[in-house]
């Protein structure tokens, strides 16, 4: 973006909103820990996630198109020179790009929504998707195995210490009655249930500048 003259507040700014989305649409590892802390299916979580990260994802992009309307040299489009197809050419090399991540999405999250695979299923079935893409592409090489074996790996041991973590978290709050103490805080706050949320978010959002 920046190549091509794009504002560069504007550019940084779509890629680290852009970035927050992977904790909303599934399959994020957030609503996974979070499935296990509640007690509720992954697959619940999943499908509650979906509508609202559909809905950030739409106000992001009308959020983008406002600012191409109104700051257009904030955006400016590509010189004559960078397109280099147009038309059906354009519209093909598009579809075979985008074809491959929509099968794995649905191998993922369709076989869950649908009922026909649990969430480790799921992730299995995407897993071996990836690699018949893969495959078949002839880019499958033992180094590339390897670095994805080790990724894994590296990944499913962060999210399961980060679940040892809370559980041993949640365990001392109880036993300290801190969920009695939280409790008692919010029984007079004005507002009811709606001011509740509002300072909820507040908590939320002020707390989040330092979970790094």
């Amino acid at each position: 973006m920046l190549r091509y003259g794009y504002n560069r507040t504007f550019a940084t700014g779509v890629i680290t909103a852009s970035g927050t989305l992977a904790q909303a649409i599934p399959p994020s590892l957030v609503l996974i820990v979070m499935a296990d802390q509640l007690g509720r299916s992954v697959g619940d979580m999943y499908a509650g996630g979906l509508v609202p990260g559909l809905l950030l994802v739409a106000c992001y992009a009308a959020f983008v198109i406002v600012v191409a309307i109104v700051k257009p040299a904030w955006v400016p489009a590509l010189p004559p020179e960078a397109r280099t197809l147009r038309g059906a050419a354009l519209w093909r090399k598009s579809l075979i790009s985008i074809l491959p991540p929509l099968v794995l999405i649905f191998l993922v999250l369709g076989t869950i929504f649908l009922g026909i695979a649990t969430p480790t299923e799921g992730g299995a079935m995407g897993a071996l998707g990836a690699l018949i893409m893969a495959g078949a592409r002839r880019k499958l090489n033992l180094k590339q195995l390897v670095q994805a074996l080790d990724s894994t790996t590296r990944l499913a041991c962060f999210v399961l210490f980060i679940l040892i973590g809370s559980t041993v978290f949640s365990f001392t709050f109880n036993a300290a009655d801190g969920h009695i103490w939280v409790e008692h805080l919010f029984d007079n706050m004005p507002g009811g249930a709606l001011g509740f949320l509002i300072v909820v978010n507040i908590l939320i959002f002020v707390l989040g500048c330092f979970i790094d």
